[in-house]
Parts: structure tokens; C-alpha cells; sequence
């Protein structure tokens, strides 16, 4: 089989514009290879620059809400002290109450005690003075 030098050279012809069309898709597919890394590579730092700011944004909310837990549960805890603090005012004013009632009780029975006593001592003076007299009376 004796190929002619023309079928050599259209050979020769069709491999190299096979070769410059591969490398020419090879050109192109490596532009449009390094032209989506670019954009992916956007879209990444895109993505968490958002990312970034959400869990910023997360953060601050937090702080927000526990600063906001934080003085509802101080205010909350104000109101349930000066309930207390009223509270044990108010039983402490009944309990003095009660203590002064029963001081006057006690002061009322010392003195229907002392006026008993004191009745008693004159009773048995008068009869003491009676009986010293009618021994007198009797003697003499």
C-alpha cells in the first residue's frame, strides 16, 4: 500500500488542524474552567461574608434577648422583694398589734389583781380592827 505524498499531506493537514481545534477547546475550556472558579470562588466568600454577618447578627439578637431576660427577671425580682418586705410589715404591724393587746390584758389583770389584793388587805384590816377593838371592848 504506497500512500501518495497529497494523501500525506492532507493527513499531514487534517491531524494539525485536529491538534489546533484540540488545543484550541483545550484554550477554551481552561478559560472557562478558571472563569467558574473565579465565580465560585465569589460565591464562597459571598456566601461567608453572609454567613459571617448572620452569625453576627445571631450574636447580637442573643445579647439583646438575654440583656432583655436579665432586667425582666431583676424587675420581677424587685416587685417579688417589696411584696415580701410589704408582706412582713404587714404581719409584723399584727403581731405588734396582738403583743399590745396582750400587754393590756396583762396590765388589766395586774391591776384588777393589785385592786383585789388591795380590797382583800382593807377587808381584813377592818376586821383585824373590828376584832382588836371588840377585844378592847371586852378587856376593858
Amino acid at each position: 500500500m504506497v500512500i501518495s505524498r497529497a494523501d500525506q499531506i492532507q493527513r499531514a493537514r487534517e491531524e494539525e488542524n485536529w491538534n489546533n481545534f484540540v488545543k484550541q477547546r483545550r484554550q477554551e475550556q481552561a478559560t472557562e474552567i478558571s472563569s467558574l472558579e473565579d465565580d465560585h470562588k465569589k460565591t464562597v466568600e459571598s456566601l461567608s461574608a453572609t454567613y459571617k454577618k448572620q452569625v453576627e447578627d445571631v450574636e447580637k439578637d442573643y445579647k439583646v434577648e438575654l440583656s432583655r431576660i436579665r432586667d425582666s427577671k431583676a424587675k420581677q425580682i424587685e416587685e417579688e422583694r417589696k411584696t415580701n418586705e410589704q408582706t412582713l410589715r404587714s404581719e409584723q404591724e399584727n403581731y405588734e398589734k396582738q403583743f399590745e393587746k396582750m400587754r393590756e390584758r396583762e396590765r388589766q389583770r395586774v391591776e384588777n389583781y393589785k385592786k383585789t389584793n388591795d380590797e382583800n388587805i382593807q377587808r381584813m384590816h377592818e376586821k383585824y380592827q373590828a376584832a382588836l377593838d371588840d377585844m378592847k371592848a371586852r378587856q376593858g
